[in-house]
């Protein structure tokens, strides 16, 4: 990788990472939000709760890694080089790749309104994998179904919560 394109990637990792740690802040502060049945092991917000706050850790850690890369200098640089400023900031979340991760995430979110989460969740992954995980298409399809229904299986019967979706029996063709 030339040293342009580095640059780039870290000045990308440093506002991503910020996006991540801004978001993932919301999704926690919601779902501690949610009704608690009995316990906070039974409590529906404690999946988002979860995924949340390891995203929100990601974030924080791709900061912390751009940060130390020099990713504030090569920000501040690309946006004293550039006429348009804001377009400058743009640039990188207009690309192919991030495109099809908003459509598919989008999908999901949608999906598990019409089919199981599992399915869904299954369908994303293998998605996601095969676009930034240049293995074989059976490994990918493998490691969705493992990591989908290790998901599945902890949080339905470890935790008791029900996870999003229609129930598999709802199905038309069942």
């Amino acid at each position: 990788m030339n040293k342009e394109k580095s640059n780039k990637m870290i000045v990308y990792d440093l506002v991503f990472g910020v996006i991540l740690i801004m978001a993932s802040s919301f999704l926690v502060v919601a779902s501690t939000t949610m009704t608690r049945p009995r316990t906070w092991l039974t409590a529906p917000g404690l999946p988002p709760l979860v995924i949340s706050a390891s995203l929100g850790f990601m974030g924080l850690l791709l900061f912390i890694n751009a940060i130390k890369s020099g990713g504030f200098r090569l920000l501040r640089d690309k946006w004293g080089r550039q006429q348009d400023r804001p377009q400058s900031l743009l640039e990188g979340l207009k690309s192919k790749t991030m495109l099809l991760v908003s459509i598919f995430f989008g999908y999901f979110i949608l999906s598990t309104k019409v089919m199981p989460f599992e399915l869904a969740t299954a369908i994303y992954l293998l998605v996601i994998f095969k676009l930034f995980w240049k293995k074989p298409l059976w490994i990918t399809i493998i490691s969705s179904v493992i990591i989908t229904i290790t998901f599945s299986l902890v949080f339905s019967n470890i935790f008791k919560i029900m996870l999003p979706g229609i129930a598999w029996r709802d199905l038309w063709f069942f």
